[in-house]
């Protein structure tokens, strides 16, 4: 992980290329690479103890964040973070930015960390952004209601393992039960995630 000093050079500017701009680099060791990842940053001595939790980008919106993340800076794994957690598919960033395979286990990262209840709705919208895409690829259109949405981010919400439980959650709560529907109304096209009596229920929805 490379490390740079721009906070030593005010007049320096930030935009990474071929000029040698780095003062040195840290190594770290660890069980897998999101372990090592973190380790890194921490070792970084900038006051940061691995990714997320930057307040500055933390304000942006999705378009702010794209305006950074096509110029390679010190701070792009950080507005990467930032960006998949606002909801940013990893194939848009792939085009802005590195290889999948790479920007995948930042995702990983995403997952993971332990988030509050107000990341862990940002999280399930990005599972169901996924689940909209699919489906609108057969014309069919998925909305959810506030209440619907309310027992996603509970049932998914674990300070512990992060959003790993959101995944699995939507996955065979949501998913499971959108697919079964659609095959026993295969001309409905648009449809509603909602929940009576403390269950979910899959409804279509008039055009």
């Amino acid at each position: 992980f490379a490390r740079w000093a721009f906070e030593k050079f005010p007049q320096a500017k930030t935009t990474l290329g071929t000029q040698m701009k780095a003062v040195g680099e840290v190594m770290s060791i660890g069980k897998n690479f999101k372990e090592a990842f973190q380790k890194a940053i921490r070792s970084l001595e900038i006051g940061r103890y691995g990714l997320g939790q930057v307040k500055k980008f933390q304000a942006m919106d999705l378009d702010e964040l794209r305006q950074h993340l096509v110029s390679p800076t010190n701070e792009r794994f950080f507005l990467i973070y930032e960006a998949l957690l606002k909801g940013m598919s990893v194939d848009e960033i792939v085009k802005m930015t590195f290889k999948p395979e790479f920007i995948n286990r930042i995702d990983e990262i995403v997952i993971f960390n332990p988030l509050d209840k107000d990341m862990i709705g940002k999280v399930a919208e990005k599972f169901l952004g996924i689940l909209r895409k699919r489906l609108a690829e057969n014309d069919v259109e998925l909305s959810v209601t506030d209440k619907a949405m309310e027992k996603i981010i509970e049932c998914g919400f674990d300070e512990t393992y992060g959003a790993r439980p959101m995944k699995r959650h939507i996955q065979r709560e949501i998913e499971s039960r959108v697919a079964k529907f659609l095959l026993e109304n295969y001309d409905v096209k648009k449809i509603k995630v909602d929940v009576e009596n403390n269950d979910y229920v899959i409804k279509a929805m008039s055009e």
